[in-house]
């Protein structure tokens, strides 16, 4: 549970340095600031539950225990550090924008969760395999982890477990928010799988 947990806590060092740039304008530095968490999951293999839906076309029923156990300590990682970084000088204006963040997605609407969840998860797929994959290309894997993150924060696209700093900062527990998490979870997955099965059928076609 130890790696699991350790993995979201370098993931919200990414999402405070995401707010922080949000605080001042600086949408591309965001982007890169949020890259950080991917990078240090795959540089040391910890385990990210959006990291883990790729895999799930492999699973059979016995072993989906380790993706509802991988959700629970990245859950637990992103508790520890926003309640640290709530008494820090950030503490205000991070928890002041993640209130924002929240309001704005809850005004954009669900189907918008799900879809955007969706695109998501396949850039997160695209991100960790690049790590093994690039280099044998000639490739850089640093850039390969840390570009589809870049594109996807820049994009506003959602991640279901990088949502929880907002919605831990912001205090936000309300039955709309579990939903939101609920159809972001959902889609995630279906598009970490989307990519995987894909590449699955190709590779029988040839």
């Amino acid at each position: 549970m130890y790696y699991l947990f350790l993995c979201r806590d370098n993931g919200c060092f990414g999402a405070l340095g995401n707010l922080v740039a949000i605080a001042n304008g600086e949408k591309l530095l965001v982007s890169i600031f949020f890259s950080f968490g991917l990078f240090f999951t795959v540089l040391f293999s910890l385990k990210m539950y959006t990291g883990m839906t790729y895999n799930l076309v492999k699973f059979k029923l016995r072993d989906w225990y380790k993706l509802v156990t991988c959700f629970i300590g990245n859950a637990l990682g992103v508790f520890f550090i926003c309640f640290l970084a709530r008494y820090t000088i950030l503490g205000e204006d991070i928890t002041l924008l993640s209130e924002s963040i929240m309001a704005n997605k809850f005004k954009v609407g669900y189907l918008n969760a799900f879809c955007s969840s969706i695109l998501c998860g396949i850039l997160i797929d695209v991100s960790i395999r690049s790590y093994s994959i690039a280099p044998s290309k000639g490739l850089s894997g640093s850039v390969g982890v840390m570009l589809p993150v870049i594109i996807y924060v820049y994009l506003g696209l959602d991640n279901s477990v990088a949502n929880w700093n907002y919605i831990f900062l912001a205090n936000s527990w309300t039955t709309e928010c579990l939903i939101y998490v609920i159809l972001t979870i959902i889609g995630n997955i279906i598009g970490g799988v989307f990519l995987s099965a894909g590449l699955k059928f190709i590779s029988k076609k040839d």
